[in-house]
């Protein structure tokens, strides 16, 4: 058996972390089109992860990347009882030859470790049926808050 390191993400990660982005999109049955769209995601989020805009997290087996997660971080105006901080935890996926092996476990735990050492108030996901067992173990629950999106026409 090799050696498996779970650690952060950095700015040279960023094409690993798109190629996992990428497998947790065919997951979930999202066409990803014709790929032109990953080269400028990874000068993005190289630049996110420089900035601290951008947390990540990667199991790293035998040299090779195996599963990845990210987390967006910011502040919005505070509230009462509410500093205003918040992270947003997404693409969490593992390649396919690595899975049922804990790693998605790891990257969200390292993430949500990375997210409460921050201070954050509030930590939201979007879960898959699959998924949720899991979040609902490292504390997430259902938001009585209703999503609406809308998107630039």
């Amino acid at each position: 058996m090799g050696t498996t390191t779970v650690r952060d993400a950095e700015p040279d990660d960023a094409s690993s972390l798109i190629r996992i982005r990428v497998v947790m999109l065919e997951g979930i049955g999202k066409p990803v089109g014709d790929l032109s769209w990953m080269a400028p995601a990874e000068v993005e989020l190289q630049r996110q992860l420089r900035s601290g805009e951008m947390i990540g997290a990667l199991v790293v087996v035998d040299g090779e990347v195996a599963a990845g997660a990210l987390a967006r971080v910011w502040r919005q105006l505070p509230g009462p009882g509410d500093d205003g901080s918040r992270a947003w935890i997404f693409s969490v996926a593992t390649e396919v030859e690595h899975r049922r092996q804990g790693h998605a476990r790891a990257v969200v735990t390292h993430l949500v470790d990375r997210i409460d050492a921050l201070g954050v108030a509030r930590a939201d996901l979007t879960a898959s049926e699959e998924g949720e067992g899991l979040y609902r173990s490292l504390g997430f629950e259902h938001s009585p808050a209703p999503l609406l999106r809308r998107w630039r026409r």
